[in-house]
Parts: structure tokens; sequence; C-alpha cells
């Protein structure tokens, strides 16, 4: 079963975040940032680079 939704807890370990997504059987149809104030910049740098395919 391929999740529909990838859901990103946004911190300073990008890694966990990112994993998942490039794995092409994963491929989730949306993702969803949970971001706290402190980590809005990294939030910008993963949409950056997770954007849309």
């Amino acid at each position: 079963m391929i999740p529909r939704t990838h859901l990103c807890l946004v911190s300073g370990q990008p890694n966990s975040n990112l994993t998942p997504l490039l794995d092409r059987a994963f491929k989730p149809q949306q993702v969803i940032l949970l971001v706290s104030p402190d980590m809005r910049q990294r939030a910008a740098w993963l949409q950056q680079t997770i954007g849309p395919t």
C-alpha cells in the first residue's frame, strides 16, 4: 500500500524526511510539513528541495 500523505516533522535532521521521499515505491501524493517557529528556515529549504515533481 502506497501512502497518500507523508507527514514531515521539520527538525535539524532533514535525512529522516528526505529518505522516504527518494524511494520511488513510497512516492506519496502529498507532503505536509509540521514546523515550529524556530524551524521555518529549514522548512523553506526542505520545501525547495522536495518541491513539485
